[in-house]
């Protein structure tokens, strides 16, 4: 595996793209630890939008350090990023709104009436799942 690969975990919110990116990073091993970009950390509940700007600076900073970059989020392929690998996880939807709640029981109501429509639909839209090396159900 080269040092420098770029990996993209899109799916679902709740399908566990967290944890795995943060599995993958330790898998990894010395000295060759990923960077992980968390596209949430980009996301402005204010205003109901990604700053695009952001993630692109973070990504570039990220991948100038020569080690390993793994993107994890929701619209992980949206920015072109030249990926390496690219993972699609899945949940089913009754799982997805139990760790919702568990997780954001705050932000619940607006998962359930925003994000996951919209997430849904850049799935689909997008044929996201389609356009990735491997998915991973993670019921």
């Amino acid at each position: 595996m080269k040092t420098h690969m770029i990996i993209a975990i899109d799916g679902p919110s709740g399908a566990g793209k967290t944890t795995y990116a943060k599995q993958l990073a330790h898998e990894l091993g010395e000295p060759h630890n990923a960077a992980i970009l968390h596209i949430d950390d980009y996301y402005d509940c204010s205003a109901g939008r990604l700053k695009t700007e952001a993630v692109v600076a973070a990504f570039h900073a990220l991948k100038s350090q020569g080690k390993p970059v793994i993107v994890e989020g929701v619209y992980s392929l949206t920015f072109g990023f030249p990926y390496d690998r690219k993972i699609f996880m899945t949940v089913r939807p009754e799982e997805q709104l139990k760790r919702i709640k568990a997780r954001s029981p705050d932000l619940y109501d607006k998962y359930v009436s925003k994000w996951i429509p919209a997430e849904n639909k850049y799935f689909q839209e997008g044929q996201i799942a389609a356009k990735c090396d491997l998915v991973i159900s993670n019921d």
